[in-house]
């Protein structure tokens, strides 16, 4: 799509050009509104490909109805980067190294009988699999959402 936007862009100004000097500004005007369709149909398809990887929406809709009346859920990253986390999840969630929860507190958590789930992004995942294996013997990775896996303490 977006080898649309060159070509159009050239010929849309042109004819905004020859009508404008023609003296129908109006008709300019049109031409150039309508060269902005490929624009915004090329800025949805991105949103639509790439927002998986801006947003924890995936992953709260999958933990949504598993949580339970006592299921928890820790983020390790920053409070900016899981803001939309605190959008579509109905519930609080703890930050994991960011001050609130530290990497301990975040494996006792999940030491808990009823259901925690971790999110950490992909590049982590090394380390907790290490982690979570030395301390409980089990790794269980639920889902993958863009750069982020969903971790959980149930098998």
């Amino acid at each position: 799509m977006l080898w649309v936007l060159g070509p159009v862009g050239v010929i849309a100004a042109v004819l905004a050009a020859y009508f404008s000097w023609r003296g129908r500004e109006t008709l300019s005007l049109a031409v150039l509104m309508l060269a902005m369709v490929p624009v915004g149909l090329s800025t949805a398809e991105m949103g639509a490909r790439m927002g998986s990887n801006f947003s924890l929406a995936n992953a709260a809709r999958f933990l949504q109805p598993r949580l339970g009346d006592s299921g928890a859920v820790l983020y390790e990253g920053s409070a900016f980067a899981g803001s939309s986390l605190s959008f579509y999840l109905d519930r609080p969630f703890f930050l994991v190294g960011d001050g609130q929860v530290s990497e301990e507190a975040a494996l006792e958590k999940l030491s808990v009988p009823h259901p925690v789930y971790l999110i950490v992004h992909k590049d982590r995942v090394p380390h907790w699999q290490r982690r979570l294996t030395e301390r409980f013997h089990i790794y269980h990775q639920e889902i993958t959402c863009g750069p982020h896996v969903v971790v959980s303490n149930q098998e």
